[in-house]
């Protein structure tokens, strides 16, 4: 989200708890009059000239396609592995992570964080408490060896650190080629992925992955494809010991650690079970030029299905079958009045986060049988939530039609590789989720969880990382504390497979989370 114009500072305390905005003096995004009004005049200009454009080729290209021979995605690539019990095991592995897709600009920033964070000493501690002085074997991964040793330069040119040049490795991988994918997986505990879209580089790592019992992260937002992997490699990954956690971004940790803790509070403090969810975001943020290429392929209707099958993968249990737990979207579809002169709108990340709470939800089976999810961000006032709301509109309508999109990546939007600058995302970003969790007996919860830094690029490189090395570091002594998810392999949630473990490396990377427990014999205090 991002104005002309930033000023004030928290833009309300939804919940009883200190507002890190206030805190730490953060900004909030306010659109000005100004530019309120040139965007209400460019409306009918988007209406009478885009529009038309839009519907034209989009309607010509349906019927193109109809008559064309459509292929059918691959999502078997015939990745050669030995037997399971051949497989060399993990705590005897090289590498704690392996970072594939470095060349991009979410992996530059993920690479720099493995080297801020765990390359700075040579020495590592046992304590499990502070991960920034854990020592972690690392490697950078992709297809072309020049921009991997590009990569490797600039962070030791930017740390002054010469000796990462022969510290971390490099590991020459075509994902589309499933003869490469071995020489990643077969010696390291996890691979750590922003290789996107992923339903075109994404299939063969997490094949790989699955049958070498290698464990993966990504920062995917794309359902429909991992729910196909899950149908696909689902089986292999249990059998092999291999954890799929997919989603470990932006899309969506903070919303599935969020509830986790509404869920997890109101059982530990109250016995009580967590019914309805409401969380209102505020942010300040940028897309990189990633993020568009993947919304690109949904908004024209090439992003992968989810398959047809007799249970939704994201209620189905490692057993086999039906979770007795689920979850009610109840996201709303337009701009409404909130209070003081806020107002609320959709999120464009809402519908995918409300499925990994669900996910996260019949795994673990703890709290009501179904509960309610909501999700709104909230904005300074009328003017801020409207051009917001139909700015993304817009934008996405630019996007599908070649001459439109060719003008808005000429104007101002990025394009793959490219993002905001470091400064900006440094000082000006953040991210607050302010969060209250109802119980079926009427004790409340309340939660803030804060990022202060960009969250669709700096904090998801972080979120990535951390869960990842949450994953590699289980099969090692550096971490004492068992995951939720144990030893099981298979495809899980974020919040499931790591649950407190990933919350507590985020926070000690710089999230602040805080809450606070309302029981009902409170409320009705405050009634008398």
């Amino acid at each position: 989200m991002t104005s002309s114009e930033q000023d004030g500072t928290s833009l309300l305390k939804i919940v009883g708890l200190p507002s890190p905005l206030e805190l730490h003096e953060r900004k909030v995004s306010r659109v000005s009059s100004l530019l309120f009004a040139g965007f209400i005049v460019a409306i009918p200009f988007w209406i009478v000239f885009v529009l038309p454009l839009v519907a034209a080729y989009q309607i010509v290209s349906r019927i193109v396609r109809l008559f064309q021979k459509q292929s059918r995605p691959t999502y078997d690539l015939g990745v050669r592995a030995p037997a399971t019990a051949d497989i060399r095991p993990r705590a005897e592995r090289t590498y704690d992570i392996v970072l594939l897709g470095c060349t991009g600009f979410t992996g530059r920033l993920a690479a720099r964080h493995l080297v801020q964070k765990y390359t700075a000493s040579q020495k590592s501690t046992s304590s499990s408490s502070s991960s920034s002085r854990v020592a972690v074997k690392w490697a950078l991964a992709g297809r072309s060896l020049d921009k991997l040793k590009t990569v490797r330069t600039a962070l030791a040119d930017e740390f002054k650190r010469p000796e990462i040049l022969e510290r971390v490795n490099l590991i020459v991988v075509d994902t589309t080629d499933p003869t490469t994918l071995p020489s990643m997986v077969e010696n390291t505990r996890c691979v750590a992925t922003t290789a996107g879209p992923y339903q075109e580089y994404g299939c063969g790592v997490i094949e790989a992955c699955a049958k070498f019992g290698t464990h993966y992260v990504d920062i995917t937002g794309e359902v429909g494809w991992v729910k196909q992997m899950m149908v696909k490699w689902g089986d292999v990954a249990k059998e092999t010991g291999a954890k799929i956690v997919p989603f470990c971004g932006h899309d969506s940790i903070p919303w599935d650690l969020t509830v986790l803790k509404l869920n997890q509070l109101l059982a530990e403090r109250c016995k009580d079970d967590l019914e309805t969810v409401k969380v209102w975001d505020e942010f300040i943020s940028e897309a990189p030029g990633g993020t568009y290429a993947t919304a690109l392929l949904n908004l024209e209707g090439n992003g992968t299905n989810s398959p047809r099958c007799k249970i939704d993968p994201f209620l189905q249990l490692h057993d086999g079958t039906k979770s007795t737990h689920s979850t009610r979207e109840n996201l709303p579809l337009w701009i409404d009045p909130f209070v003081d002169g806020r107002w609320t709108s959709p999120f464009i990340m809402a519908v995918v986060n409300a499925k990994i709470v669900r996910w996260t939800h019949a795994l673990r089976q703890q709290g009501a049988k179904v509960i309610s999810y909501r999700e709104v961000v909230v904005h300074a006032d009328f003017q801020t939530a409207f051009v917001a709301h139909m700015g993304l509109i817009m934008v996405g309508s630019l996007l599908l039609n070649p001459l439109t999109k060719w003008l808005a990546h000429a104007v101002f939007l990025p394009r793959p590789g490219e993002g905001p600058s470091m400064d900006t995302m440094e000082k000006t970003h953040y991210l607050l989720i302010s969060a209250e969790g109802l119980g079926t007996n009427g004790n409340r919860v309340e939660t803030t969880l804060y990022f202060p830094q960009d969250p669709g690029c700096l904090e998801t490189a972080k979120m990535m990382v951390e869960a990842g090395l949450a994953l590699a570091l289980s099969e090692t002594s550096n971490q004492k504390r068992p995951l939720p998810s144990k030893d099981q392999g298979g495809f899980w949630s974020p919040a499931a497979a790591l649950g407190d473990i990933l919350l507590d490396r985020l926070i000690d990377v710089g999230a602040e989370f805080n809450s606070r427990v309302v029981p009902m014999k409170d409320e009705k205090d405050k009634t008398a």
